[in-house]
This record gives C-alpha cells, structure tokens and sequence, in this order.
C-alpha cells in the first residue's frame, strides 16, 4: 500500500527533527 510507504517517510521525517 502507498499508504504504508507514506507514514514511513513522516516517520523518518520526524527522526530527523
């Protein structure tokens, strides 16, 4: 699903703030 692949990328998002 995109959606999973989504939710990754803003959890790597907030890792890196």
């Amino acid at each position: 699903e995109s959606n999973a692949n989504l939710e990754e990328v803003i959890a790597v998002a907030k890792q890196l703030q």
